[in-house]
């Protein structure tokens, strides 16, 4: 007769998961002929779901008990499932400090921030971000095992206050029109660029009225203020918030300058804000045949 004695316990009895992630029960000190023999159950599974070998999933934010049937014994593990959120601004300026304070996580794990470059920003470790540099680095954040990674832009004041104010526009809603394009609570795609930047001395050749996006358009080729399209074309890691994308008519000529019938404004992170015959809205920026990129403020 063999006879082993075992002393099973679990590597951890607190863990945590993100939300659609998957998270381990992981057992150790039992004995090795019993490996198939190890149950998991979880208290329910409403919204849950454990395996046979101790993988789990939520799908939404609960707290759950899983009870492990090992070697004779139950063990039970204390499992958070969770949506952890933090700050979704990606620009600041140069000597600004922002808080990318994670809320939300499940305190069983610590909650890391690491920048990519230092010579352009630096981060502590409770969150808080610093832009050194004009420039572009990545954050990442980790935080019940699962990290993020996204860009954040150092950006010169006068871009900064415009993106800013373009997001601040995009969250009143305006209604799109063209007819009525220049009055308050009102846009189209031309004219929210314009309201955006005008503040802050950007006004495409017009104090009282705004251009046209082809206009506007060749109005930076006079100012040199058009970036090489075979090198942006397509290449969001190329372009800074702020930047100005120009789009071809969809089908047929219009006459104007590159035949430009749209404008929209990057801010970051492979988005674009505009107005596309709705109200001002967020979208990916290659969903249309680029006529010309700019930069209006180097």
């Amino acid at each position: 007769m063999h006879i082993q004695i075992s002393n099973p316990r679990l590597k951890n009895n607190k863990l945590a998961t993100v939300l659609y992630n998957e998270g381990k029960v992981e057992v150790e000190g039992n004995s090795t002929n019993g490996q198939e023999r190890i149950i998991y159950r979880a208290d329910n599974n409403h919204n849950f779901y454990v395996s046979d070998d101790g993988t789990f999933y939520g799908y939404a934010k609960q707290t759950r008990k899983i009870y492990v049937y090992v070697d004779g014994i139950c063990l039970e593990a204390t499992v958070k499932c969770t949506d952890p959120q933090y700050r979704a601004s990606c620009i600041l300026k140069k000597g600004q400090k922002v808080s990318y304070k994670v809320s939300g996580a499940s305190g069983y794990t610590p909650v890391t921030y690491k920048v990519g470059n230092t010579k352009y920003a630096s981060v502590s470790s409770n969150g808080l971000t610093k832009g050194k540099k004009y420039g572009r680095t990545t954050l990442t954040i980790s935080a019940d095992n699962v990290s993020v990674s996204f860009n954040i832009y150092i950006l010169k004041s006068k871009v900064y206050k415009g993106v800013s104010k373009a997001q601040a526009i995009c969250k009143t809603k305006p209604r799109y029109s063209q007819a009525k394009r220049m009055r308050k609570d009102y846009v189209d795609c031309s004219s929210f660029v314009w309201k955006s930047y005008k503040p802050y001395g950007v006004n495409f050749g017009s104090k009282s009225y705004a251009p046209t996006a082809a206009d506007i358009a060749k109005w930076c080729g006079k100012k040199k203020k058009l970036l090489k399209l075979s090198t942006y074309n397509g290449k969001s890691d190329r372009l800074l918030p702020g930047d100005l994308i120009f789009y071809r008519k969809r089908s047929g000529k219009n006459g104007r300058y590159k035949n430009i019938d749209h404008i929209a404004m990057y801010v970051g992170n492979d988005t674009i804000v505009h107005a596309d015959g709705s109200s001002v809205s967020y979208s990916y920026p290659w969903y249309r045949k680029v006529a010309a990129i700019a930069r209006p403020v180097k």
